[in-house]
């Protein structure tokens, strides 16, 4: 029984660290956005774009490189342990709509929701030729439910260690002689604690999982300026 529970939690503990992928919503229509920099000359050598996010409002960023950042964590007794965590470097664009110039090339865009409260984020690839583009993006969404998980494991951990505790007192007091017997009642309780406890982190665990939605990008060709 208690490896039966043992298995249980740990696929469920499985199931709360992965990601569930959604698809990506529709693509935006060729629409030009009304910008606040509508004559914004290119510089040299390089040309424009006009960035619009589909929904709201948000922070264009360009992405132009990757690094891992020592993060330090207190493990308690006085230990501390360093792991290293991903990280993008990015340089400011501008706050959609708007213009922007860019060297031709490929270019990843980091597109993020302005509102605090909004969980709305993604990126987009954009190559840049000669010819000015407009760039429509409908931003996807990363969901993360640190909570639920964090209590699921503290569930899954009490239970787990009351199921161990009952089942030892109960399989102590069927190994006594019938007048020492008595703790088989205390340790079928302690084993309700544990399944009850088990149970909660089952449901914490299977609605804690990760999701994740991409976001999509159209690009359209628009004619140079004269």
């Amino acid at each position: 029984m208690r490896r039966l529970a043992t298995l249980v939690i740990l696929a469920v503990f499985a199931q709360a660290c992965g990601v569930h992928y959604l698809a990506a919503p529709p693509l935006p229509p060729q629409v030009a956005p009304p910008v606040v920099n509508p004559d914004l000359p290119p510089a040299q050598g390089e040309t424009l774009v006009t960035l619009d996010v589909v929904g709201e409002a948000a922070r264009v960023d360009r992405i132009v490189g990757r690094q891992q950042y020592p993060q330090v964590s207190y493990g308690g007794r006085g230990r501390y342990s360093q792991t290293l965590v991903p990280g993008l470097q990015t340089v400011p664009l501008c706050q959609a709509p708007c213009v922007v110039s860019l060297p031709p090339g490929d270019h990843e865009l980091q597109f993020a929701a302005l509102d605090p409260g909004s969980t709305s984020t993604s990126t987009a690839f954009v190559r840049v030729g000669r010819q000015p583009l407009l760039v429509r993006h409908a931003m996807g969404y990363r969901e993360e439910h640190v909570g639920q998980l964090l209590g699921a494991i503290l569930l899954g951990s009490l239970g787990f260690s009351a199921s161990l505790t009952g089942g030892l007192l109960v399989g102590i007091d069927r190994s006594l002689p019938p007048e020492q017997q008595g703790m088989a009642t205390i340790g079928w309780s302690v084993l309700g604690v544990g399944a009850a406890a088990a149970a909660a982190a089952i449901w914490l665990g299977l609605n804690s999982e990760t999701t994740v939605q991409p976001g999509a990008t159209a690009i359209y060709p628009l004619t140079a300026p004269n």
